[in-house]
């Protein structure tokens, strides 16, 4: 499943966001993208995502709230989240990424290897407690 897991990027950085697509398209995975969380919320009802690639700190709807409605979305049940960010790297913030149910985050700027292999232990956990 891994290979073929399909990933949902958000982040209001274009730049960022062709960035991970590239790296985890080089890796097989199946991406989309969106530039806000109300798209990606918006994608989540209509596509299935094994895993999200969240940024963190975005206008409207911050990632932290976004993180909260899908794990709190019994239809998303499923879904990994992994919240990225390159300016709220404080404790405080990563804690509060966590608490709303994000199942990893990543501080930027993050290796692309790191980032694959965050990605791979995230997938393997839900794809075990699937089972």
């Amino acid at each position: 499943m891994e290979s073929r897991a399909r990933i949902l990027i958000v982040d209001d950085d274009a730049i960022l966001r062709d960035t991970m697509r590239r790296v985890l398209n080089a890796e097989k995975y199946q991406t989309s993208m969106a530039e806000t969380g109300f798209a990606a919320l918006e994608l989540l009802v209509s596509e299935r995502f094994d895993l999200v690639l969240l940024d963190a700190n975005m206008p409207g709807m911050n990632g932290l709230e976004v993180c909260q409605r899908i794990k709190g979305d019994p239809q998303l049940a499923g879904v990994g989240v992994i919240i990225l960010s390159g300016g709220l790297v404080e404790s405080e913030y990563k804690s509060a990424g966590l608490e709303s149910g994000a199942d990893d985050y990543i501080t930027r700027p993050v290796p692309s290897r790191e980032l694959l292999a965050r990605v791979q232990a995230v997938l393997r956990v839900r794809t075990a407690e699937q089972a």
